[in-house]
């Protein structure tokens, strides 16, 4: 858990999976809303808990087409965000 914290605290963005519902995430999700970090979040399903649904997220599908179109997603979104 000492790592994840660092590496959260530390970090400018966090991109942040919710595919397979992981508790974990959605806790680590938590923990940077809480302290106000940037977080895109992306997802290959498109079942979004309600909790988050609100939240801008890029839905991807797992092959080389939607791997490079997320890829193209994520390097807009991270110019933005870090310009």
């Amino acid at each position: 858990m000492d790592d994840i914290r660092e590496a959260v605290v530390t970090a400018r963005v966090i991109i942040a999976d919710l595919t397979d519902h992981n508790p974990n995430v959605f806790y680590e999700l938590g923990i940077c809303h809480a302290l106000g970090k940037n977080v895109i979040l992306i997802t290959q399903d498109r079942n979004v808990p309600s909790d988050v649904r609100h939240i801008r997220y890029f839905h991807y599908e797992y092959t080389p087409p939607g791997m490079e179109q997320l890829e193209r997603a994520l390097e807009r979104t991270l110019r933005g965000l870090l310009h």
